[in-house]
Order: C-alpha cells, then sequence, then structure tokens
C-alpha cells in the first residue's frame, strides 16, 4: 500500500513538471527570426510577443553585445550592485586623476546596464567635461572631448529609440566645441578632425560643428516623430534645438568675419528652421497641442471677432473706454500723455498696464445689449472671442521659455542687407582698430556701422529692447568711446557729451543688466576726467581696447615672472564646454572608444605635475599654427553632470 502511494506521489510530479514545461513553453519560448528568404521565422511565447509589442527586448533597443549578455547572465541578477560599484571606482579613479581607470570603469558599466541612459549620460559628461579641463594642453582636452562624444554615439548603438542620446550628441558637439573658452581653437580642430562621423566626405573648410550638431538635432527629432518617447526634456526645448544651432552657425561665421551672400544664406537657412519649428504641433501642460507660430493668427481673430461685435453695437467700446480712461489718477493720464519717443523702459510698461486697464471686456459690451436676438449673437462672437485669447495665453508659456519674440525678430532681421552691412562695418572696424594704425578708418566705419544699426532696431524695436543685442554691440560701442577718448577729444566731447549718442538706449540697457558693466561704470565715475589736452599728455594715456575679430582677446596679458606661475584667480574664468584637435596618435572611431593615450605631448597628470602649475606658454587664440601649450587654469572640478543643459 505505501509503494502504491509513493508510485502514485511520484507520477503525480511527473506530470506536474510536463504540465509547467509546457505552460512555460507557451508563455516564455523566445522568438525566431526568419531567414533571408522569409522562412523559418516564428513569434515566440506570450512574453516574447509582449517584450517585441512594448519594444523592450535587446533586439527592438539597438544592437547585441555578446560580452554584455555573458556579465548580465555572470552577475546572477545583481547588475544594479555591480554597477554601482563601477560607478564608485570611476569616480575615485578620476579623484586620483587616473584617467585611463575611470575610462575603463566607464566601458564595464556601459556593458552591465547598455540600456540605462543615465550611465552614458554621467560618464560621457565625465569624459568631456571633467576630465578634460584637466589638461593643460587644448589639443589634449579636445582629445577628451571627443572621447566623451564617441561615448554617446556607441550609447545610440544600443539604445536605438533613445532620442535624449542623439540630442546630447548634439548639445556636446554645438556647445562645447562652439562656446568654450578655447572654441576658437576647437572649431579650427574640428575641421581638420576627419575622423568625426560626420565629417567624413565633407570638405574641411565646410564642416563646422554647429552644422554637424544641427544633424545630431535634426535626428533625434525624427525620432520622436517615429514614435520614440521623450523623456526629462520639454518638446519647446526639445524642437528649438535645430533652428538654434542653425542661428549660432550664422552667428559664428560673421565672428570668423564671413559676411555677404554666404552669411545671408546662413541666416536664410537659420529663418527657415524657426518657421518650421513654429509649425510643429507640440504638447502643453493644458492638454492642449499647439504651434507656437500661431499666436499671431489667433490674435488676429481675436480682433476680427470684437469688430464684429462693434458692428453689432457701434460706438460702445469707445464710451466705456473713454469713461475708464477718465477713472484714472492724474499721474496715470500724465504718462499716457507722453510722446511715444519719449518713454523710457519703465513708463512703457507702465502705459501697457494701463491700456489694459481701460481696454472694455467684451462681456462688459454684451451687458450693454437690449436687443435679445442682437445680444445672443454677441456672446456666441464673444465667447469664441474668448477661445482664441486663451489659446494664445497658452502658447505664451513655451514662447517665454525660449525667448520667442526675440529670436523670430533676429531671424527676420539678420538676412536683411542693412543689417549685413551694419556688422561687416563694425568687424571691419574692430579689424582697423586692432592695427593701430588707422584710426580715422576706424572711426568712420563704427560711425557707419551704428548709424545702420540705429536703423534696423528702429525696424526691430523687440531687438533693441532684448540684452543679448545690447551686450554685443555694448563692447563695440565701448571701443569707439575709448577710441575717440584718446584720439578724438572733440569729438568724444560733441558724441558723447553735448548730445545723445544714437545707441544710448542699447547702452544704458547694457549697463542695466549686465551687473560687471555696471560695477565698472561705477568705478569710471570715481576717477576724474583730464579736462584738456595738457592734463591728458600728464596722465598715462589709455590704450583703446583692441576688437576680438577671432572670438578672443588680443590685449597683451601681463607678463610673469620666469618662476611663477600665472595665478589662478584672475584667469578668466572658464565655461562648461570646451573641444580640441584630432588626436596625434591615437584614431578616434566611429561609435568606439579607444583606451590609447593622447599624444606624445600629452600631459596626463603625474605627481610632479599639478593642475595648478605649468611651465607652458600662453596660447594666442585664433592663431593657425597653435602654441604647445595654453595658460595654465585652476576650473572648478565638479563630478556631477551639470543641471539641465537647456
Amino acid at each position: 500500500m505505501n509503494q502504491r502511494n509513493i508510485l502514485i506521489r511520484k507520477l503525480t510530479y511527473v506530470g506536474g513538471m510536463i504540465v509547467m514545461l509546457v505552460c512555460i513553453t507557451l508563455v516564455a519560448q523566445p522568438s525566431v527570426h526568419s531567414d533571408p528568404d522569409g522562412k523559418g521565422g516564428s513569434k515566440g511565447g506570450m512574453l516574447a510577443v509582449k517584450r517585441e509589442e512594448m519594444k523592450l527586448g535587446q533586439t527592438s533597443l539597438g544592437e547585441i553585445d555578446p560580452a554584455s549578455e555573458t556579465l548580465k547572465l555572470v552577475t546572477l541578477g545583481l547588475r544594479g550592485v555591480a554597477a554601482t560599484f563601477l560607478w564608485d571606482e570611476a569616480i575615485e579613479a578620476k579623484k586620483k586623476q587616473n584617467w585611463e581607470a575611470a575610462s575603463a570603469a566607464a566601458q564595464q558599466i556601459i556593458k552591465i546596464e547598455p540600456n540605462f541612459y543615465a550611465v552614458w549620460d554621467f560618464q560621457a559628461h565625465n569624459l568631456s567635461y571633467n576630465i578634460s579641463v584637466e589638461f593643460d594642453d587644448y589639443r589634449d582636452r579636445y582629445w577628451w572631448v571627443r572621447k566623451g562624444i564617441d561615448f554617446l554615439i556607441l550609447g545610440t548603438r544600443y539604445n536605438d529609440n533613445e532620442p535624449r542620446l542623439t540630442n546630447t550628441i548634439g548639445w556636446y558637439v554645438c556647445n562645447k566645441i562652439g562656446k568654450s573658452d578655447e572654441h576658437v581653437q576647437f572649431r579650427k580642430l574640428f575641421k581638420k578632425d576627419d575622423d568625426f562621423p560626420r565629417n567624413r566626405g565633407i570638405a574641411p573648410e565646410d564642416r563646422d560643428n554647429w552644422l554637424a550638431g544641427f544633424e545630431y538635432y535634426k535626428e533625434a527629432q525624427n525620432q520622436v516623430d517615429r514614435g520614440a518617447i521623450l523623456r526629462g526634456k520639454g518638446e519647446s526645448l526639445f524642437n528649438s534645438d535645430p533652428p538654434m544651432a542653425r542661428i549660432n552657425y550664422a552667428m559664428a561665421i560673421e565672428k570668423d568675419g564671413v559676411f555677404g551672400k554666404k552669411a545671408q544664406a546662413a541666416w536664410e537657412s537659420a529663418k527657415h528652421e524657426w518657421e518650421l519649428f513654429g509649425n510643429r504641433r507640440i504638447a502643453t501642460s493644458y492638454g492642449l497641442h499647439v504651434s507656437l507660430g500661431q499666436k499671431e493668427e489667433l490674435m488676429r481673430e481675436v480682433k476680427r471677432l470684437e469688430a464684429e461685435i462693434d458692428k453689432l453695437v457701434p460706438g460702445i467700446r469707445d464710451e466705456l473706454r473713454e469713461k475708464k480712461k477718465s477713472d484714472l489718477s492724474k499721474d496715470e493720464r500724465t504718462v499716457l500723455a507722453i510722446d511715444v519717443d519719449k518713454l523710457d523702459p519703465e513708463q512703457k510698461s507702465q502705459i501697457a498696464d494701463i491700456n489694459r486697464l481701460i481696454e472694455p471686456k467684451n462681456d462688459e459690451i454684451v451687458a450693454t445689449i437690449q436687443d435679445q436676438a442682437v445680444r445672443d449673437k454677441a456672446v456666441a462672437l464673444a465667447g469664441r472671442a474668448v477661445q482664441a485669447a486663451n489659446i494664445a495665453l497658452v502658447i505664451d508659456s513655451p514662447r517665454g521659455i525660449i525667448n520667442w519674440d526675440y529670436w523670430k525678430a533676429r531671424c527676420d532681421s539678420e538676412p536683411l542687407p542693412e543689417t549685413l552691412e551694419a556688422r561687416e562695418a563694425l568687424y571691419n572696424a574692430d579689424r582697423a582698430l586692432q592695427s593701430k594704425a588707422n584710426f580715422p578708418e576706424a572711426k568712420k566705419l563704427y560711425e557707419r556701422g551704428f548709424e545702420q544699426w540705429d536703423q534696423v532696431l528702429k525696424k526691430f524695436p523687440r531687438i533693441r529692447e532684448d540684452s543679448p543685442t545690447a551686450d554685443d554691440l555694448a563692447e563695440q560701442i565701448d571701443r569707439y568711446r575709448a577710441l575717440l577718448q584718446n584720439e578724438y577729444p572733440k569729438d568724444y566731447q560733441r558724441v558723447f557729451i553735448d548730445n545723445r549718442f544714437v545707441l544710448q538706449d542699447v547702452l544704458e540697457l547694457a549697463n542695466n543688466t549686465n551687473p560687471d558693466r555696471a560695477r565698472a561704470k561705477a568705478a569710471s565715475q570715481d576717477k576724474p576726467e583730464p579736462k584738456n589736452k595738457a592734463d591728458r599728455k600728464s596722465t598715462e594715456k589709455p590704450t583703446p581696447p583692441t576688437a576680438k575679430t577671432d572670438g578672443s582677446s588680443s590685449e597683451k596679458p601681463a607678463e610673469q615672472p620666469a618662476d611663477k606661475t600665472p595665478d589662478a584667480s584672475t584667469s578668466k574664468p572658464k565655461e562648461d564646454k570646451p573641444k580640441v584637435d584630432k588626436p596625434r596618435d591615437d584614431k578616434l572611431t566611429d561609435g568606439k572608444l579607444t583606451d590609447g593615450k593622447p599624444g606624445e605631448k600629452s600631459s596626463s597628470k603625474s605627481p610632479a605635475t599639478s593642475p595648478g602649475k605649468s611651465d607652458s606658454k600662453l596660447v594666442t587664440p585664433g592663431t593657425d599654427a597653435p602654441p604647445e601649450k595654453q595658460p595654465t587654469k585652476q576650473p572648478e572640478k565638479s563630478s556631477d553632470p551639470p543641471a539641465d543643459k537647456a
């Protein structure tokens, strides 16, 4: 009896196992891809089908790396723990300035967590931003910046549907190369970088980091259009990246002295991209999908509907407006009576508030209508006007985030011949001043350029009211004023003392919005100016500041004693994003990191060489033959990625 029970129990166990195996086979059977002839394929079990539908399988996410899959199995479900230990190891190696160990740890992390976006983002930032600044030679810095970019490119191979990675590549290529302190050298090195993926097949003179970054931005945009999910970045900022890359390209070539048809074509392309951006539908926090360029059309619709209401009850709107105006205070009525051309920015803002206050609301007009049929029609029109006005109000929020009105005005104004001529005149004036041999020509060009700018800014007042334009022009106004003060004192008296300078409001805006300029202005007011030429000769004559025609300062730095290092506290603070030329010994490959050291002259930090000490000579930015070393800087070190790059 006992033996029979044991046999039955065993048979039951075997039967249960068979049933479980059948269920597992039906549920977890892996999918099989068909051969090139379309034969032999299988969708697999229920889990495989769901994995394919939700794009969770490795084949859906990107390439399959056998080494990575092996490490996932070896860690026995402890991938997170292993990645944490390796992450700490990478940070510790960076602290000890063991750059190769830090790079190797990053390589191991991505084998364990190839589909974790934060791994790629953090470690790429570590390579391009934190490690690159530890080197004195800008070519070594560029090499590490490129290594960070290649790290991100490698990430896109394992994450086909991650637009953040592609967008971040565009950010590094654009801003790390194009806006760092070494951007002059980095941009030149980028043109010579034959190993960069987007440079292949393009002539060196046609290469530009802003154009390459633009292509990555557009690729990320296309990924979202194909159905990829955008996380961690608002749609307005994300979609503004491609047109802003085009705008920055146009500004960069003008700083390089490129004008005429090429500059005009660059701005036309930027304008076209901005219009495409304005027509793109984006989601808002209100649950509406709107186009940022739609606001003007909506406001025209509001005006049209209000005009139809006014036709139903002629004169009521004006009567209500006059009644509200009569209820204003004496000070408010005084401000309204001031000539528009004589208003300061504060008064303009005050008048805008007053006009909003006295403007009759549509419901106030509807309330005055006695005829029920007319009243019903007016109510319907007012409702449509309110709906259009509310959508326009929703559009205001994302437009404000990206400063839509300013950049739209820039794209409209910059391709115009008068704007291009104004910029070229000021650029040539800077060059004439830099030579210190043609002051009359510089004076003539400055005056012509400022007059042309005044005409442009009158056509586009939105540009005149914004600080970026003011800051840009204020530097050139300062050079012009110093030139007159030192070489043409009578003209200085006439232009800046006796009369109001043609761009005085622009200069005042820059002084008010830029704290450094405000402090410099206050300091200059404490110093008495010489009253005549005799007094000037008895004082030390200041030299007119030279122009930045190549994107870098041409003022001669104070010489340092041979046995002392330049004080890091007095050096120009370093931006967070630089880049350098193609590595001299090792090749950077598309999507693959190389573990070789930088070129022979690279000074990977040794105990004998600290970041704050160096015998290197000062680099002259903008020269064709870059010197061996850059001035030593003591950058602020950070192991964290930047906040939101947007």
